[in-house]
């Protein structure tokens, strides 16, 4: 997940201080795995080791798509517009992804970043990354199929719904106001 998402990419969080926010994020996750490891792990295949691994990097992916989508759209949105005002000459380096970007579309990017912190949302994708090892065990190739599944499933929705809202809570209100105003009229 932080190989995808924009927030602790090697150009905005570097090397020391990179390192250790993705093992701070890590070790819950560690003494889960450390408690919930197979006794038999010396006799495993170096296959299914490596196809656990790939299923935890495309756990990640799937899980940090989303965000590092929504920050991509809104840095283009403030492109765009900064290119509609007629200020395409002006870019910044944006350290994130290494390419020249407009100052508006940069402070879309930092805005929204700031946001998502503010409002609990990096928290509640955390949290989905912590649960996800509730509906797929970390050591199986398959997920869990049992009773605790389906209240899993049922829960991981649920905090990825209140991600959701958060990020398109204000864009959709302020919709419905244009809306409702244009309605008046």
């Amino acid at each position: 997940m932080t190989l995808i998402i924009p927030i602790l990419g090697r150009g905005i969080v570097t090397g020391l201080a990179r390192n250790g926010a993705i093992t701070a994020l890590s070790l819950p996750v560690m003494a889960h795995a450390w408690a919930t490891r197979p006794v038999n792990l010396d006799s495993w295949d170096l296959e299914l080791i490596l196809g656990l691994g790939l299923k935890e990097l495309l756990l990640g992916l799937v899980l940090g798509m989303p965000i590092a989508a929504t920050i991509w759209g809104v840095e283009a949105a403030g492109t765009f517009i900064d290119n509609q005002r007629g200020a395409a000459m002006v870019s910044l380096l944006n350290p994130a992804s290494g390419n020249h970007v407009s100052p508006l579309g940069t402070l879309f990017a930092q805005l929204f970043v700031t946001w998502l912190f503010a409002t609990g949302g990096f928290s509640a994708l955390i949290e989905a990354l912590y649960r996800s090892h509730e509906v797929w065990p970390l050591w199986s190739l398959h997920p869990a199929f049992g009773p605790a599944f389906v209240t899993g499933v049922l829960h991981l929705a649920d905090v990825i719904m209140l991600l959701t809202l958060l990020l398109a809570g204000p864009a959709i209100v302020v919709m419905f106001l244009s809306e409702m105003g244009l309605a008046l009229i």
